[in-house]
Parts: C-alpha cells; structure tokens; sequence
C-alpha cells in the first residue's frame, strides 16, 4: 500500500480562478515532493493543464512562485524539496494580465 503525505495548498492569481478555490488540501503519494505535487495537481484539476505544462515548465522552472511553509523553493531544493504531513504549499503564477 502507497504511503500518503497530505498537504494544504493555496492558490493566487489565475491559479485561483481556474482551481475554482482558494485552497484545497490534496494526498501525496511517497516520496512526497514539489514535484509530485505539481503533477498531482494537474491530473486532477483539468483547467490546471491550461496553465501549467508539465512536459517544459516543469523540466526548467514553472511559471510561478512556489513557496513550502511560507519559504521559496529555490532557497530548499527546489521542485525536488521534500513535503512532509501538513505542509502548506503556494502557488503564485508570474504570468498575469495588464
């Protein structure tokens, strides 16, 4: 049986608009990290494919901010930053209207 880290997550900007919520809190399987979650998020939030995509944002860098308990990912390990149970993650899109 798959191991689950459980995770809140909140979303900012247009993340917010096409998750329809403001934060929802979401299962990760073992071995839980930034990434896992960002792909997680995508299998399950079909509009989130219309932001996110997985095979160039994620390989370089995603079009977004990502902070773990409130720190960047890029001052942790990035999207390979480990999630532990309770973890609050956010998403922060740079792309925006004008």
């Amino acid at each position: 049986m798959n191991q689950l880290t459980k995770v809140v997550v909140r979303f900012a900007g247009t993340l917010r608009w096409v998750s329809e919520k403001d934060q929802t809190e979401m299962d990760i399987s073992e071995p839980a990290t930034v990434r896992r979650l960002i792909e997680s998020l995508i299998l399950k939030m079909d509009r989130m494919k219309s932001i996110i995509d997985i095979g160039t944002s994620l390989d370089s860098r995603p079009d977004m901010i990502i902070l773990v308990n409130e720190t960047e990912i890029g001052l942790l390990e990035g999207l390979q930053t480990p999630l532990s149970e309770g973890d609050l993650v956010t998403l922060i899109p740079t792309a925006h209207g004008g």
